[in-house]
């Protein structure tokens, strides 16, 4: 009888360690494969524009500069515009350009986009290294929903994150080159624009 206690006891015993063994793996395996836990580092807003509609460019493009006036003067503070794509780039199928604002700097940076991007459309997402969930299923769209070739993004991006971190002098001067260069294929488009117009009614 006693014989038969030890072992039932020795087997219980087996049977939970086991059991804590196997919940512990469970963990763990969960902890270390799931997105879904990865810390965000910051966001990004993608302002949109059709780069061969003279209109829509030049919107977007003093949309631009009223940006670059609200993080000159704090209301985006811990925001930063990287340069002007005056074509597809990326998943992004037309023209854009982004806004990168660090973690801490979100609730008004939304806040103002939220105000202020007025026609445009707007993907805002988070910045893990998961980019394709960042720009799927954690994203969302201020304005009319674009589509996006998702085919373009990595799925695990490892340390290569983009942190929004504060601009040096030499990349403000770069990203000014980028603006300038921006605003001189806005002139140049509406310039064809005209051309076209005035060719079109010297035909007729």
């Amino acid at each position: 009888m006693r014989a038969m206690t030890q072992t039932k006891f020795q087997s219980t015993t087996i049977t939970t360690i086991l059991l804590v063994i196997i919940n512990i793996g469970t963990i763990v395996f969960c902890l270390n494969s799931s997105p879904i836990l990865d810390e965000i580092r910051g966001y990004h807003f993608h302002t949109y524009f059709f780069q061969t509609n003279t209109a829509n460019t030049e919107e977007a493009m003093v949309f631009r500069s009223n940006i670059q006036a609200a993080i000159d003067s704090g209301t985006l503070s811990g925001c930063r515009l990287n340069h002007v794509n005056m074509v597809p780039r990326g998943p992004h199928t037309i023209g854009s350009y982004e806004t990168c604002c660090n973690k801490t700097a979100i609730s008004p940076a939304l806040s103002w986009f939220m105000q202020n991007h007025q026609n445009l459309s707007v993907l805002l997402h988070p910045l893990t290294r998961y980019e394709i969930e960042d720009h799927t299923e954690r994203a969302m769209f201020l304005g009319q929903k674009l589509p996006l070739d998702i085919s373009a993004l990595q799925a695990d991006l490892g340390d290569n994150i983009d942190l929004c971190l504060p601009i040096s002098q030499s990349t403000s001067s770069t990203i000014s080159n980028h603006s300038n260069n921006a605003q001189k294929a806005s002139n140049q488009a509406r310039r064809l624009s005209d051309k076209l117009r005035t060719s079109y009614f010297t035909f007729f």
